[in-house]
């Protein structure tokens, strides 16, 4: 479902017609087998959400996989004429990317390198309380990320469409780029939050790989919050 997804972000420019068209179709299918996924990972919890309290790699987990539920119907709603030309070129779409990046993969990511040191290397992880820290500054972050730009882009559109009854345009483009500010500097905010939290996570490794405990039965799974 992914091959041609990925040309929904160029409808409105000078690809070929029958391109953008298997684009929208291909978008929109793949909410099933995305959210298939999503499912599949949220059921497999079934009798077990208290491990979202205990286990540390389980919250990058659920987290990152609801995140890619959000991003794969944010993808299909970019598929559809109407509303990518409302929010094309804003700052829409980097928030929607960078969902994907900073929410999805990158918390995915954490997980299994977590879980991974501590079996390459034979020792337990250096702080289970630090990985905590470092999961709610990402989220943290990245909400703030995401959240200003999707605010931002919306406002952006509105004042790009806006016209007056003589069919001039109401804002002109530097009108349209001030009232950016404050959400550039909240996507600033978040993205310092989020590199605290990546500086986190990579001291934890380090200090892990030199300094942890050697390994016992007790597996990185196992961790408790």
């Amino acid at each position: 479902m992914y091959l041609w997804t990925g040309a929904h972000h160029l409808l409105w420019t000078p690809v070929p017609d029958w391109v953008q068209t298997l684009a929208m179709g291909f978008s929109v299918m793949l909410i099933a087998p995305s959210w298939g996924s999503v499912f599949n990972g949220y059921l497999s919890m079934n009798g077990q959400w208290h491990q979202m309290r205990e286990n540390y790699l389980v919250k990058f987990l659920i987290i990152g996989i609801t995140f890619y539920g959000l991003q794969t119907l944010q993808g299909p709603m970019q598929a559809i004429r109407t509303f990518s030309a409302f929010i094309h070129y804003t700052d829409w779409v980097p928030a929607h990317i960078h969902m994907g990046t900073m929410g999805w993969v990158s918390m995915i990511c954490f997980a299994s390198i977590y879980y991974l040191i501590p079996h390459i290397y034979d020792r337990e992880l250096y702080s289970i309380p630090l990985a905590n820290l470092h999961f709610w500054l990402i989220l943290v972050g990245q909400l703030i990320w995401s959240i200003s730009l999707w605010v931002a882009g919306v406002l952006q559109a509105g004042m790009w469409n806006a016209m007056n009854s003589d069919g001039s345009l109401t804002y002109t483009f530097m009108e349209t780029m001030v009232e950016m500010y404050p959400y550039w500097w909240a996507r600033a905010g978040g993205g310092l939050i989020y590199m605290v939290g990546l500086i986190i996570f990579i001291y934890n490794l380090y200090m892990s790989v030199s300094k942890g405990s050697p390994a016992t039965q007790t597996t990185a799974t196992e961790g408790r919050a």
